[in-house]
């Protein structure tokens, strides 16, 4: 996520434009808005995947926030039911796709209606 918490530790992150590696973790631990809105910092996978199949070897560690034992961590955490543990630990990211999909749909049909008068 761009804009993390500066005081997280850096080290193993891999440089933004580096070719990708399985000993350092993804870019994305250390990126800043405009890197992570482009998504230029996956050139060096993409040319890599382009010229060849990649392999687990040429492809980046997992950020730190999703790793597997963190993310089981946090949500054996939270209380409730599992449905509301799965509800609190996905809202945000459940409101911003519903919102994104109410957008499309109304932007969609005014495309369609649009179309319709012409």
């Amino acid at each position: 996520m761009p804009l993390r918490p500066q005081n997280l530790p850096t080290a193993g992150i891999s440089p933004v434009y580096g070719l990708p590696n399985s000993q350092s973790r993804t870019p994305e631990d250390n990126l800043t808005l405009w890197q992570f809105m482009t998504v230029a910092w996956m050139a060096p996978l993409m040319s890599v995947g382009s010229s060849r199949q990649l392999n687990d070897d040429d492809v980046w560690d997992l950020g730190y926030e999703f790793k597997h034992s963190l993310l089981s961590e946090k949500f054996r955490e939270l209380k409730g039911s599992v449905l509301k543990r799965l509800l609190v630990a996905n809202g945000l990211d459940l409101v911003v796709l519903g919102f994104c999909c109410l957008i499309e749909l109304s932007v969609g049909k005014d495309l369609q209606t649009n179309s319709n008068h012409n």
